[in-house]
């Protein structure tokens, strides 16, 4: 604890002197004396100590506490209180001021060092407690900031599935305020047909510790319904037991409809396909068949996920492939002549028409379509 820069606040000269040699041969630093608040308060400013040692009594319009009271206020520097003889008043005065210890005069050299390293020595448990506070602080108001403005929707269950927590984007989706949802539980919230799912998934999703992408219907506050999925995962005590969720949702009511869309469309073009007079298939662009309509051998449902090439010859699966290339390069339909073996040994001259299948301008597969143009026996 040597080398730490003291301030001496004493009014009695011969004492303050006495007290500077006293430091000088422990080895502390003076940063000077003084002999009134005032002037401790202007070296605090300008300079700043490590550890004052404080005369209770001092020259000017404040005394040591309430000079004391001032640099704690404003500071961290540890303050050693320096009296003749200390009252109950003044004690229970000083003692407001949180001072790191007291010193009776006359001043012994030993109890002076011992003061002064512990007071030191606490001022630096101190510091590093109020940095520690600090950052939990900060921490926990960023934290909060984020729980409150996050874009996703936050709800938190205890173990029998009654709310604890919602953050504002959770009431802002769905209409409610806050002390309408804290304390009722989830399957209030979500449509008829969907409370059963809940009360049979709730415990498997206690007992898995998370869930990712499960989907509920929930009802809002002025009735409508939306879609939601949720991910979400358990939080637990310090003995590794249920304390509460903790879950996120996002709204995926057009997701849903794109989805049916997007099902409807295609049962509206398998249903043209199937009607359609010339073989037709969908193609990816690896050449893996998605649908056909008809064939001409085999079931349909035998070709569907293999790969053309493999169910042509050669020469064949050369002349699709070519043309695959050029309908990529020219953005055009192209049209061809292809033969085809079939197991009987008849061979069928086709005329194959290739075009491209753009989702989102980017081409994805192709549709080709057959229609037979002769055939031979060979």
């Amino acid at each position: 604890m040597e080398n730490k820069n003291i301030l001496i606040a004493e009014d009695e000269s011969i004492i303050a002197l006495e007290l500077k040699e006293t430091l000088a041969n422990l080895g502390y630093k003076i940063a000077g004396t003084v002999n009134s608040g005032e002037k401790v308060m202007q070296k605090v400013k300008s300079d700043p100590p490590d550890l004052i040692l404080m005369d209770i009594r001092l020259k000017g319009e404040q005394d040591g506490i309430e000079t004391a009271a001032k640099i704690r206020s404003e500071s961290n520097i540890p303050i050693v209180f320096l009296t003749a003889y200390l009252d109950d008043e003044r004690l229970s005065r000083a003692k407001l001021t949180m001072p790191f210890g007291y010193l009776l005069k006359p001043v012994k050299q030993r109890e002076l060092k011992v003061t002064i390293d512990m007071a030191c020595y606490v001022a630096q448990i101190d510091a590093k407690r109020r940095q520690a506070e600090d950052t939990v602080k900060r921490n926990a108001e960023k934290f909060k900031l984020l729980y409150e403005r996050a874009p996703l929707s936050y709800q938190s269950l205890d173990e029998k599935g009654y709310f604890i927590e919602v953050n504002n984007s959770w009431l802002n989706q769905l209409g409610y305020t806050r002390d309408e949802v804290i304390g009722r539980n989830f399957a209030e919230f979500i449509h008829p047909n969907w409370q059963d799912h809940f009360k049979e998934n709730f415990p498997r999703f206690k007992s898995l510790g998370e869930v990712i992408g499960v989907e509920f219907e929930m009802v809002k506050k002025d009735g409508s319904m939306i879609m939601v999925s949720f991910d979400g995962s358990i939080g637990l005590n310090e003995k590794g037991e249920f304390r509460q969720t903790h879950c996120i949702f996002k709204d995926i009511s057009e997701q849903k409809k794109y989805e049916a869309s997007l099902i409807d469309a295609e049962a509206k073009w398998k249903a043209v396909l199937d009607n359609f007079p010339d073989q037709t298939m969908v193609i990816d662009l690896e050449g893996r068949i998605e649908y056909i309509n008809f064939t001409f051998e085999t079931k349909k449902e035998q070709l569907i996920g293999k790969s053309i090439f493999n169910i042509l010859d050669n020469e064949a699966g050369l002349i699709i492939k070519e043309n695959m290339n050029k309908a990529l390069e020219t953005s055009s339909k192209q049209v061809y002549r292809v033969n085809h073996i079939f197991s009987s040994g008849k061979v069928v001259t086709f005329e194959s028409h290739l075009g491209l299948i753009r989702q989102s301008m980017q081409v994805t597969g192709f549709t080709i379509t057959n229609r037979p143009a002769d055939s031979n026996e060979k």
